[in-house]
């Protein structure tokens, strides 16, 4: 029953952090972040049925060593799920711990890892069946993994057939399922594991990233149970933290932070250097120093000492502050963002946007301010966001982010 449940709800919206087999996902990649982070704590907020208002509905407290994750502890309304796993000297997982602090005890249980000569993973069998899976592996001559075998209390659940491997974190395979019933196949499904996860659709799963490539933000849609957002405080073995577990639904696909993060300005595609002359006009020139004619993409602030240029050849976007008359060239800063909008908000909170280059009609556009994060909402739909509305200068260009709604 608890299969086909989950089916159910894999069918609607993938796989949730939550809906997953905790057992098989011990790997800190399986959560979404790397061997860096030693602790997550994470807040599930859905919709409240009387409030209308988002609300918190469980705590989740993982910690981790070396990348592998040590314990869970779920705090609900009443009570709390604790699963705690245990490894041996070579770092493998050898057994898995579940137990609740409240009186129902029916899903308390103990999973136990066998390994074969070779040291590969052979089953993890539960002392409580009827609500934990049983795995089975088996490999090729040549130590690969070919199939995987899900069973519910005892009965065959589902078949992974291995298509392609490259690592225990990244493969292909066919998910065979079958009838608990007569044993038989009923469907089959094209699934694969990248980085240790499967592939989430974007009209169900989106995460929000922090500088360093790790989750912070989630928002789930699903079909039945509507909308929730999971809201995460990273600390790192350095003790360094990122993100906050308070209600936040502005966030953007990928990397969350100053344009200066992202992967692309951090390697772009042309650097570019500018000055200002005493006549007031800008001179661009490229990495080679050549002399860039065509200033038709640049665009001058409103306080006439910021310039930002959109390369037409290549689509980089480059961002000069704070200009002042010069003889000598400086080096623009790369300032490409997804969007590829931008805006400059004048004091009287008037706006324009360009977008890739062109500055755009925006009478079907507004702003206000939500949270600390300036909205900008198109046709009464928020679309794009700016954070930190408290540190916003006017007569700026500020990179637009698409919001992930």
């Amino acid at each position: 029953m608890k299969k086909l449940l989950g089916i159910f709800v894999l069918l609607l919206s993938q796989f949730s952090f939550a809906q997953k087999d905790i057992v098989v996902n011990y790997l800190a990649e399986n959560w979404g972040v790397n061997k860096d982070v030693v602790k997550i704590e994470e807040v599930k907020y859905s919709q409240g049925f009387t409030s209308g208002k988002f609300e918190p509905r469980d705590t989740r407290i993982y910690t981790f060593k070396n990348g592998k994750l040590i314990s869970i502890e779920t705090q609900y309304s009443t009570d709390k799920l604790t699963n705690i796993f245990e490894y041996n000297a070579k770092g493998k997982p050898i057994k898995f711990t579940q137990f609740t602090s409240g009186t129902d005890k029916a899903t308390d249980n103990v999973s136990v890892f066998s390994y074969d000569k070779k040291g590969n993973l052979i089953e993890i069998k539960p002392s409580n069946p009827k609500y934990h899976w049983q795995y089975k592996y088996q490999y090729l001559p040549n130590g690969t993994l070919s199939t995987i075998e899900i069973l519910d209390n005892g009965k065959l659940d589902s078949k992974w057939l291995i298509t392609s491997y490259q690592d225990e974190k990244n493969y292909q395979y066919t998910d065979e399922n079958y009838s608990a019933t007569d044993g038989k196949k009923v469907f089959d499904l094209k699934e694969s594991l990248v980085n240790g996860r499967r592939p989430m659709k974007k009209t169900s799963w989106i995460e929000g990233l922090d500088q360093y490539g790790n989750v912070f933000r989630i928002r789930e849609n699903n079909a039945v149970l509507g909308k929730f957002y999971y809201s995460r405080k990273l600390t790192y073995a350095n003790g360094e933290t990122t993100g906050s577990t308070d209600y936040n639904p502005y966030f953007t696909e990928g990397i969350n932070g100053d344009v200066s993060q992202f992967p692309e300005n951090k390697n772009p595609k042309s650097i570019y250097k500018i000055r200002l002359g005493e006549d007031g006009k800008f001179k661009l020139v490229n990495q080679n120093n050549e002399p860039i004619p065509d200033l038709s993409k640049g665009f001058i602030s409103p306080n006439k000492t910021d310039f930002i240029y959109f390369d037409p050849n290549n689509g980089e976007i480059a961002l000069a502050e704070n200009m002042k008359h010069s003889a000598e060239f400086t080096v623009m800063k790369a300032y490409n963002t997804p969007s590829k909008k931008y805006i400059v908000i004048n004091t009287d909170y008037q706006f324009i946007i360009f977008d890739n280059g062109k500055q755009i009609d925006t009478s079907n556009m507004k702003i206000s301010q939500d949270m600390n994060n300036l909205v900008v909402s198109e046709n009464s739909i928020p679309k794009y966001f700016i954070p930190n509305f408290d540190k916003l200068t006017f007569l700026k260009f500020y990179p637009l982010y698409i919001l992930a709604l």
